[in-house]
């Protein structure tokens, strides 16, 4: 019965530790990826919107499409502060155009937030 009890709480510390070590530490793919879709993929159609209404033509024109993000890397800048390196992947009329661009996380209360 001990054996047992031993075997299932090692179990469930060995998992409490897995869950625990995926809430610390650097930002994943993944937190990036909700990033861009929440905080620059709405800047750039805004930026669009306002090239159409200056310059006129068609808003698919101005609108390029970010259509793959990738994590590079990233690397401690401060406490719960990561410096990374992302590539987008843009569509444009030209045809798509890979970038990296350099991108500053803050881990808040309330997730990961893009910071100057």
């Amino acid at each position: 019965m001990n054996s047992r009890y031993f075997q299932a709480s090692s179990i469930f510390i060995a998992l409490a530790a897995a869950a625990l070590s995926g809430c610390s530490g650097e930002p994943s793919s993944s937190d990036i990826e909700k990033l861009v879709e929440t905080e620059i993929k709405p800047a750039a159609e805004l930026q669009a919107q306002m090239m159409t209404r200056a310059i006129g033509g068609t808003a698919a024109h101005f609108k390029p499409k970010i259509s793959d993000v990738n994590k590079i890397g990233c690397k401690a800048d401060g406490e719960a502060t990561y410096a990374c390196d992302v590539e987008l992947v843009i569509e444009t009329a030209e045809g798509d155009k890979s970038k990296i661009v350099p991108m500053r996380l803050v881990k808040g209360s309330s997730g990961w937030v893009l910071s100057q």
